[in-house]
């Protein structure tokens, strides 16, 4: 009930094959993995994470062709202080 209630709000998810439901956290996220079916270790592509909570949208594109570069240089923020994190698990929000 709840995945098909939060579906309406993001609608649908281009290349999502993998539902995730955060049973402690109320959040749902929709995976794209391209190669899921082929790929024993298929990378992910894109994340879409709602919070039933809060309403609030989060998406993630890892596809980008700058997505490594973009993730050094916030590593290197981080490291040298410019930006402030916070976080819970291997989810990490960083604000300037």
């Amino acid at each position: 009930m709840c995945e098909g209630w939060s579906r309406a709000y993001p609608g649908d998810v281009e290349g999502a094959n993998i539902i995730k439901i955060h049973r402690r956290s109320g959040k749902i996220s929709y995976l794209a993995y391209p190669d899921f079916d082929t790929d024993p270790h298929a990378a992910l592509q894109r994340c879409i994470r709602l919070s039933l909570r809060t309403r609030a949208l989060d998406c993630y594109d890892y596809g980008h062709p700058l997505h490594a570069k973009f993730a050094r240089l916030t590593q290197q923020e981080e490291k040298a202080g410019l930006l402030q994190t916070r976080g819970q698990g291997s989810s990490v929000v960083s604000s300037r």
